[in-house]
């Protein structure tokens, strides 16, 4: 910083000598008098603000030195304040707001910082991104602060849901899977409420006997949740296929009487085109006279039916 002082001469005489220079009783310097001016560098560090500056002379006091600079105005210096980025969770605890500072002039730390940045996201804030701002951080009257834009984005929370395994029969409807899940991991006072849609699964209207997975479908919790979802099985069992056959008479010697039954317990427009093979009996034509069980032997009716046998 370049100091100017002059003396002004009284006629025909020369002013000699040395000039102070002082800033509140702190001494800047001296600059030796020429032609009436005294010029004098300072090295001092002037505080931001207005430095008023005080100048005497040591030589003849019949002359009253003016200070040429006046006042000295010192602009704050800039500290670049560089937050780091931070990421939280849905429901989760803000995480310190931290912060690199550039700018630090005449030897300063950041000793001299105190206070803390701020961001307007809180445990309840929803998904997205928020500012991060100077909040109430300060480096004193020396430093004007400039931080640079950066967010702290929040992240969906965890949501765990796990289904519930069903059973069906084949011929029954599938079972409604709206509730059928056990849900943790809410937070912020949240339940299963605010979920919505239902859990979906790969089995159609009318599923055959079989495993199925039970899938997330459309379940979801809104924006602020992320689901991590565990499958489950319904299981589709064979009808029951009611075969009663039907009682049979013959006469010793006479030929085996073809053997029939009745049908109950077909679904979905079955017919007995469905059923395999026939009943059976130890009856043959040289049997004695007597009762002889009619069994079921080889009749089925494929996968999606479970036969109860009536015998006769």
């Amino acid at each position: 910083m370049t100091l100017v002082a002059t003396v002004p001469a009284l006629p025909g005489v020369t002013p000699t000598g040395t000039v102070d220079f002082t800033l509140n009783g702190t001494d800047l310097g001296q600059a030796t008098l020429s032609g009436g001016t005294a010029t004098l560098t300072s090295t001092f560090a002037f505080p931001a603000g207005i430095n008023p500056i005080t100048v005497s002379y040591s030589g003849d006091s019949s002359y009253n030195p003016t200070d040429g600079n006046g006042n000295i105005t010192v602009a704050p210096a800039t500290l670049a304040v560089a937050p780091d980025p931070q990421t939280m969770d849905y429901g989760g605890t803000v995480p310190a707001l931290t912060y690199t500072p550039n700018g630090f002039v005449n030897g300063d730390t950041p000793g001299l910082l105190f206070g803390a940045l701020a961001t307007t996201a809180t445990p309840a804030s929803g998904v997205g991104g928020y500012a991060i701002t100077q909040g109430t951080l300060s480096a004193g009257p020396n430093y004007t602060i400039s931080v640079s834009p950066v967010t702290l984005t929040v992240r969906p929370a965890t949501l765990t849901v796990t289904a519930t395994a069903q059973a069906t029969v084949y011929g029954a409807p599938v079972p409604d899977l709206t509730g059928a899940y056990a849900a943790g991991g809410f937070v912020n006072g949240e339940s299963t409420a605010l979920l919505q849609g239902s859990l979906g699964t790969d089995a159609g209207p009318t599923p055959a006997a079989g495993s199925y997975q039970i899938t997330q479908g459309t379940l979801t919790a809104g924006p602020n949740y992320s689901i991590r979802f565990t499958g489950a099985a319904l299981t589709v069992s064979p009808a029951a296929l009611a075969v009663t056959a039907d009682p049979k008479t013959m006469q010793y010697g006479d030929t085996l009487p073809a053997l029939t039954y009745s049908l109950a317990g077909f679904v979905y427009g079955d017919t007995p085109s469905l059923l395999i093979g026939t009943l059976a009996t130890a009856a043959v034509s040289g049997s004695g006279i007597g009762r002889y069980n009619i069994t079921q032997w080889a009749v089925a009716a494929g996968a999606n039916y479970a036969i109860n046998y009536r015998p006769a």
